[in-house]
């Protein structure tokens, strides 16, 4: 009775208060809250995430196109070393001049090669398009045009899919399948070897050369890799050495994670970042390794040894490359305890594909 609090107490008990079960009220004045919605766990990881990769995209971008600036600087320093000085005079021969042409269309030709370098904008559209799958659309002198699929295979589709941030293609669509466009064709007879930034990088004929109509616009399904999950752990465990199985599961987008076993596997190659937030059970302490594949990967990952507080909470975050294939989980110590409770969790999803 008589609670008075100051706001950043974590328990009710922590206020001020006339002690336990001392009150001069009826049940006719119990007390009753209504809690502000708030986002969920996994909603605010979601955000997280999704920032967190426009940046690596945005960093991705900015290291190319440095690297492509770098690259035509170093070429166009070296073709004004090549170029002699020319004094003309009246006696100059015709085999003089044809040597002198021929040593500008050369330097034309590598210009034009070194434009091939640059990374053209590429975007989705059509029936059905949106952010993973739709008609192929190449920025090129100022307009959007379209792809011929002749050629159109997942060598080509995949660079596409990676130039917009995602791992690879699971499809390389033909026929228009998104509908038909409008305007030009900039592409025809695309042949690329995989290894390509852009889609410019590969052979082709000449831009706005084709033999196409727009019946035969290019289209591209790309993997959506989606992997997260959030677990809680139902039983107090401890004494012995343990993997922490999490099985109260709160969210499994992609199905990585077991709650049988209590490991999660990484789908594709990338990285991933995981977070572990648990109470102790009563006074005795956390100790907590990071396994992947069953081996010690950061040992004493969350510890916590202050036996004076039976209320203490241990938590900690990290991000880790993993190729596809490995199992993540968590390992108690021998001799050590944790408290189940939907408060201790083990949380980790995809930031960023390699």
């Amino acid at each position: 009775d008589n609670v008075d609090c100051k706001g950043d107490e974590v328990r009710i008990e922590s206020c001020s208060h006339n002690g336990w079960n001392v009150t001069d009220c009826k049940h006719e004045e119990d007390a009753g809250v209504a809690c502000l919605e708030s986002p969920s766990e996994l909603q605010l990881l979601e955000l997280m995430n999704a920032q967190a990769f426009q940046i690596i995209q945005q960093s991705k971008l900015i290291k190319q196109r440095q690297q492509i600036i770098d690259e035509l600087q170093r070429r166009l320093d070296s073709l004004k070393n090549e170029v002699q000085p020319v004094q003309l005079y009246d006696g100059i021969q015709q085999t003089e001049l044809g040597q002198l042409q021929q040593q500008a269309d050369e330097h034309l030709e590598l210009l034009q090669d070194l434009t091939e370098v640059s990374i053209v904008p590429v975007r989705l559209a059509g029936t059905n398009a949106n952010e993973v799958q739709g008609r192929v659309e190449v920025y090129y002198d100022g307009q959007w045009g379209t792809i011929c699929d002749d050629n159109w295979d997942l060598e080509e589709a995949n660079i596409v899919c990676r130039q917009l941030g995602f791992p690879q293609a699971s499809e390389a669509t033909k026929h228009a399948s998104f509908g038909e466009g409008s305007g030009n064709i900039w592409l025809d007879d695309l042949d690329c070897l995989g290894n390509e930034t852009s889609l410019s990088q590969c052979a082709h004929r000449d831009w706005g050369d084709h033999n196409c109509k727009h019946e035969e616009d290019a289209g591209v399904v790309c993997y959506d890799w989606k992997a997260g999950f959030s677990a809680s752990l139902s039983n107090n465990i401890g004494s012995s050495q343990t993997d922490v199985i999490f099985n109260v599961i709160n969210s499994n987008v992609g199905g990585q994670y077991d709650e049988t076993s209590g490991k999660f596997r990484a789908p594709i190659d990338g990285h991933y970042i995981f977070f572990f937030s648990g109470y102790k059970y009563s006074s005795r302490d956390i100790y907590i390794d990071l396994m992947v594949n069953d081996a010690l990967y950061k040992g004493q990952w969350v510890y916590d040894a202050d036996s004076s507080d039976s209320y203490d909470t241990a938590s900690n975050s990290i991000i880790i490359p993993l190729s596809m294939g490995d199992e993540v989980n968590l390992r108690l110590r021998s001799g050590y305890y944790l408290q189940g409770s939907f408060h201790t969790s083990f949380t980790g999803f995809l930031l960023s594909a390699a």
